[in-house]
């Protein structure tokens, strides 16, 4: 059994998940330990249970068999979508999960703000959880999870949705994180994490992990068309969609999708009035 140091924000030892007695396994036998300071990427194609690891490495779901121990208690754990039905307020829910974490006002008060402040989430603390968009949303989650007080940050998909400011904004985040010791584990398909840098590559695939870059997976699809920058961000927050890369002309954009959903994306871009140039595929993702 993998022994756990010093150094070791938490450990997963022969962990295996499965959701009933019957059903097939997600996780098989994963063996993975993270390090303090390290950035850590979990790869592997769309369904392989990504998801289901980073709930278990952050104690959000409960393995089957197996064991994941934790240096501390707290985890700041961002999933990829709020949970549904909340009647709270943004603000409320900020204070409430800050309280659920241990955020101290006079220890970790200046984090919460810089968070708030850095995703552009000021204008959005007097609305409800329900009136926000996918993106806003994100956001929040985010501000919840990076605000505590933990050793162990957990990020599904973390640049999904956000703008190319409140992407900048992650990467210094996350750094700062890096440099304070912290380790970050992340789901997302790398086209987002320039100027970050990634210690560790790991790959998910058949339930099993490995270290080592993905392999190449579906082709992906380029649609390249004319629209505000409203448009863009709110194409940044639909399935499928890897990035949407502004041209130096302004008002024209690329918008990378998976071939899964790339007829979602397309029509998505026909019924909101933007006007598409081209579409194109390309070879396999990165």
């Amino acid at each position: 059994m993998t022994q756990q140091r010093v150094d070791d924000v938490a450990v997963m030892s022969a962990v295996g998940k499965r959701y009933g007695r019957r059903a097939p396994w997600v996780l098989r036998d994963v063996d993975a330990t993270f390090a303090a300071g390290a950035i850590v990427r979990v790869a592997g194609p769309n369904g392989c249970g990504k998801s289901t690891l980073l709930r278990v490495l952050a104690g959000a779901s409960r393995a089957t068999k197996g064991r994941v121990r934790r240096a501390g208690r707290c985890v700041g754990f961002a999933a990829d979508a709020l949970p549904p039905g909340l009647p709270l307020e943004t603000e409320a829910y900020l204070r409430h999960m800050a309280a659920i974490a241990g955020v101290r006002a006079s220890r970790d008060g200046d984090r919460s703000a810089r968070l708030v402040d850095g995703f552009g989430l000021r204008g959005m603390v007097g609305r409800r959880l329900g009136e926000l968009s996918k993106g806003t949303a994100h956001k929040v989650s985010l501000s919840v999870a990076l605000a505590a007080p933990a050793r162990l940050f957990v990020l599904d998909e973390p640049w999904s949705g956000l703008d190319e400011a409140s992407q900048a904004f992650l990467v210094e985040t996350l750094a700062a994180l890096r440099r304070d010791g912290a380790c970050v584990v992340f789901t997302d398909h790398g086209e987002r994490t320039a100027g970050l840098g990634v210690d560790d590559d790991l790959v998910l695939e058949d339930g099993r992990l490995r270290a080592g870059r993905a392999t190449p997976s579906a082709p992906q699809v380029v649609i390249v068309l004319r629209s505000d920058a409203h448009m863009a961000d709110t194409l940044r927050a639909l399935r499928g969609v890897r990035a949407v890369r502004e041209a130096a002309s302004g008002g024209r954009y690329d918008v990378v999708t998976d071939a899964e959903h790339s007829d979602q994306v397309l029509l998505a871009c026909v019924t909101d009035g933007a006007h598409v140039v081209s579409v194109r595929q390309e070879g396999a993702a990165r």
